[in-house]
């Protein structure tokens, strides 16, 4: 198996809702997965920017979520997952 698939596995498998998946289902969802660093202070998306087609998981580090660019609403730490409304819609 791909060594990228196995280490993002088994990062993934313990946090929800990874963990409560079977390996297999687990793993192929894995294999989808694209792997970004993004800088400090790096935008990810804004409001006034298309929708896009995919979720993100904090690995490492931290993820201010902020409304109106200056006003924090949450912060993501390791293994938890932001952008989800927009792959529900």
């Amino acid at each position: 198996m791909n060594t990228i698939v196995e280490r993002i596995y088994d990062f993934l498998k313990d946090f929800p809702p990874f963990k409560v998946l079977s390996r297999e289902d687990c793993l192929t969802i894995c294999k989808q997965i694209k792997v970004i660093y993004i800088e400090e202070n790096e935008t990810i998306f804004s409001i006034d920017k298309p929708v896009q087609n995919s979720f993100y998981v904090v690995k490492e580090g931290a993820i201010g979520l902020f409304r109106e660019q200056d006003i924090l609403v949450d912060k993501c730490d390791d293994g938890d997952i932001f952008g989800l409304r927009a792959v529900i819609r």
